[in-house]
């Protein structure tokens, strides 16, 4: 279990630099694997997103679970052990319940995102969304932009989702990371 810590752990700036460092060397020492496994998940969420409706609730749903996986495989190859397929669905054997309940409330705050960015805004989310081929060139993308605004609508979703994307991914692995380094308190 993490150790909570109530004012969040503190660590320099360029540590940043040097966890891109570290997680580019967990991939040189496994590349073709670590290609194989994304390509493998693409597969998964490509059938997915096939199915109407449920696909894409699936794939908000699940993420978590295999964003565990690539976790776990991780950890292996940090550990020396080898990456494997497998570890793609680690999620599915340990903490399924959770992982799954995080992806729900994921679901869920992105549909509160998209509503309440669409009532604020009066674009209607499927005016956001909805291209009825008619954006298939660039030119079209502009005249149909012109004749319905809906660029601002769609930048604050990103923007919002973006920050629950961050949460989302920091929760696991800050819990990896208060196992291994000492808590200090966050500069003010």
């Amino acid at each position: 279990m993490a150790t909570y810590v109530t004012d969040g752990q503190g660590v320099a700036a360029g540590r940043g630099w040097d966890w891109i460092a570290s997680g580019w060397e967990l991939f040189k020492k496994q590349a073709g694997m670590w290609i194989a496994l994304v390509l493998v998940a693409f597969v998964i969420f490509f059938v997915l997103a096939m199915i109407p409706v449920v696909g894409s609730l699936a794939t908000f749903v699940l993420s978590p679970v295999f964003a565990a996986g690539v976790l776990a495989g991780s950890r292996a190859v940090d550990e020396g052990r080898g990456l494997e397929i497998g570890h793609l669905f680690a999620g599915f054997r340990e903490k399924l319940a959770p992982l799954a309940t995080v992806g729900a409330i994921y679901l869920g705050a992105a549909v509160v995102i998209a509503l309440g960015v669409g009532l604020a805004t009066g674009a209607s989310i499927f005016t956001m969304m909805d291209t009825a081929g008619e954006a298939a060139t660039p030119a079209a993308a502009h005249g149909r932009c012109q004749e319905e605004p809906a660029q601002m609508p769609i930048l604050i979703v990103l923007a919002f989702i973006l920050v629950l994307d961050a949460i989302v991914i920091a929760g696991p692995a800050g819990e990896r990371q208060a196992h291994e380094e000492p808590a200090t308190p966050a500069a003010a």
